[in-house]
């Protein structure tokens, strides 16, 4: 008889912890973003992407939104009743690492450029002037 009566206060106080977890209060937190399929932490742990949708106690909580390339969202949600969050995340400026290469590279190009103007230029002058090059000017004077 008492082996049943132990069985019985186990069930019941198993029962009563069920019921409990079913009444608790939840509320729902909405996120989501532009651009769209970022990344959502909740007190740095990563917990899906936008958009996103919980059902999560009352409380506070750490929001972060990330998505590569661009910058970070951060904000601290008091949570008391259903939220949304729009998460508008802007473009990272990138670093530029090879500006330095296209700027040789230009100055490559206007270089060749150029020295194909001159030889044109060159060619056109010998033509039109019946000699073989352009005339030089006669040297100056030696100093006394």
């Amino acid at each position: 008889m008492i082996q049943r009566l132990i069985t019985l206060i186990v069930l019941l106080n198993f029962l009563t912890v069920d019921v409990l977890a079913q009444n608790s209060v939840t509320y729902r937190l909405l996120i989501t973003s532009s651009p769209g399929q970022a990344e959502v932490f909740l007190d740095g742990k990563r917990v899906g992407i936008t958009p996103f949708s919980a059902r999560l106690a009352a409380g506070g909580y750490q929001v972060r939104v990330s998505k590569e390339g661009y910058n970070l969202w951060e904000q601290h949600v008091q949570l008391r009743e259903d939220q949304r969050l729009t998460a508008t995340l802007t473009l990272r400026r990138q670093k530029r690492k090879l500006s330095w290469l296209w700027g040789v590279l230009a100055l490559t190009v206007i270089g060749a450029a150029t020295a194909g103007i001159v030889s044109v230029i060159k060619k056109q002058a010998g033509n039109s002037s019946g000699s073989s090059g352009p005339e030089l000017p006669e040297a100056p004077p030696a100093p006394p």
